[in-house]
């Protein structure tokens, strides 16, 4: 049952008018084409419903080159050599760290390699063995032991907006993650990054989950503002596509680019139909309350590389179907042959030829006549015929050619006989009928539906028959 409670859009803050009728539209196109919401996914989205800590970076080192030290940070500084010693710095709030013997050391917003220039000066004046060069008596390595967290703020279309605490290494999708990721009404394509009042990133997390790119995931600061904004046009994809979903396409993008997203078509996809469901734009719509209308390409005409590409609406379905069933060049042998089932057929082949293939006929084969169905033209069937000489698969007479999709029935001789039965019925574990045998005792019988029950009278059976010259 459908109430408040369980509407995905009623608690939503951030869904405006226009946005719920624009998925109320995608709704009705769905049930249009007899699939619910649920059948096809909102792709990249799922990528977030897990654990938090999947995309937590490490609380502790190393870290990557291009970190920079900041109030919070932890380090470890060893010397080995003329000196032995290894020291715990805390960055402290103004971003210095104080070494013992050497003094306070501004380190905010230095990467370990500027940081170890500067130690390299430092140390220097105190330990005389520190310098660069072959000359060196006292080394020294300098790493982040525990890295300091940030409080970040996202907000927008997110599962859970609010202020988080991230890692310092934290990036705009870590941020993401902490959120549980955009909401249904959230877009994956582009979602910003404001620092100090104005946009200093903006993330296609697209180019993270179909290419692997990380290079825009931008590295948070404290204070950022990760938003995310409602999701721009959608459409869906389904049939023969690598990934049926529904995707956020940037302007521009078209049919080419939505199938690239999805994986790409599979082997079974038919090169000769594609089918998109449109919804009308209101300004287009006639007086006939006309909402939908499909049209009908090719994959050659809509995904070839020699012309332009498809562009795709707002709320547009996407089918795309597969190859035809039929199967060409196949021949089909039936009934009393040692390997039933599908053969190649090949201009020339004969009837012989196909039944020695099945392994020849079994013994008890009906010789007098095996039936070939062949297609017609116009899709009816004609029937021909054939004797044979033997279970070797020889035909009596000329041999028969074959075509393309011969449906062969090869009958035994009990196909023709009468089918006789006992039906076991009462306090049996498996009452119902049998095939009767020649020589067959009413113990066979018995045996052969599981034996009477715990609750059979043992002393009596009745056996009823009918006279066989009724």
């Amino acid at each position: 049952p459908f109430n408040a409670t369980n509407d995905p859009y009623a608690t939503n803050p951030y869904l405006t008018k226009a946005q719920r009728e624009r998925e109320d539209s995608l709704s009705r196109l769905e049930s249009a084409a007899g699939r619910s919401r649920v059948d096809i996914p909102i792709f990249g989205t799922s990528l977030f419903r897990s654990s938090k800590s999947e995309f937590q970076p490490n609380l502790d080192g190393p870290v990557d080159a291009n970190y920079r030290l900041g109030p919070g940070d932890r380090l470890v500084l060893i010397l080995t050599g003329e000196v032995e010693t290894a020291q715990t710095l805390d960055v402290t709030r103004e971003g210095f760290v104080l070494i013992p013997q050497v003094g306070q050391i501004a380190v905010a917003n230095l990467t370990i390699a500027q940081l170890e220039e500067v130690l390299f000066s430092r140390l220097g004046r105190v330990y005389s063995g520190v310098k660069k060069g072959a000359g060196a008596t006292t080394q020294f390595q300098v790493s982040v032991a525990k890295l300091r967290s940030n409080q970040i703020f996202v907000v927008g279309d997110v599962v859970r907006p609010g202020s988080y605490r991230v890692s310092s290494a934290g990036t705009v999708m870590t941020a993401l993650y902490a959120a549980g990721g955009p909401s249904d009404n959230g877009t994956l394509r582009s979602v910003t990054v404001r620092r100090g009042g104005k946009e200093v990133g903006r993330l296609d997390v697209y180019d993270y989950l179909l290419r692997g790119d990380a290079s825009r995931d931008l590295r948070l600061e404290s204070g950022d503002i990760v938003f995310v904004a409602t999701h721009g046009p959608r459409v869906r994809i389904s049939g023969e596509i690598t990934r049926s979903a529904i995707y956020e396409l940037k302007a521009g993008e078209t049919l080419n680019d939505l199938v690239a997203a999805a994986g790409g078509l599979t082997a079974s996809a038919s090169r000769q139909r594609i089918q998109i469901e449109r919804v009308i734009p209101l300004s287009q719509r006639g007086s006939k309350s006309e909402e939908r209308t499909l049209i009908e390409v090719t994959s050659d005409a809509a995904l070839g590389s020699a012309t332009p590409s498809l562009p795709l609406e707002n709320g547009d379905y996407v089918r795309v179907f597969g190859v035809a069933e039929r199967v060409r060049n196949r021949l089909t042998v039936k009934g009393n042959v040692w390997r039933s089932g599908a053969q190649a057929f090949a201009p020339g082949i004969t009837l012989s030829e196909v039944l020695r293939r099945a392994g020849g006929t079994k013994p008890d084969t009906y010789l007098g006549q095996v039936l070939v169905s062949r297609l017609k033209g116009d899709s009816t069937r004609v029937q021909l015929r054939a004797m044979l000489r033997d279970t070797t698969g020889a035909v009596l007479g000329a041999d028969l050619p074959l075509a393309d999709d011969d449906e062969i029935t090869v009958f035994s001789l009990t196909d023709f006989r009468p089918k006789l039965y006992v039906a076991v019925a009462g306090a049996v574990r498996k009452p119902g009928q049998i095939p009767y045998r020649e020589g067959m005792t009413l113990r066979d019988a018995l045996l052969l539906v599981g034996g009477a029950t715990e609750k059979a009278y043992t002393n009596e059976v009745e056996v009823a028959r009918f006279p066989l010259d009724r």
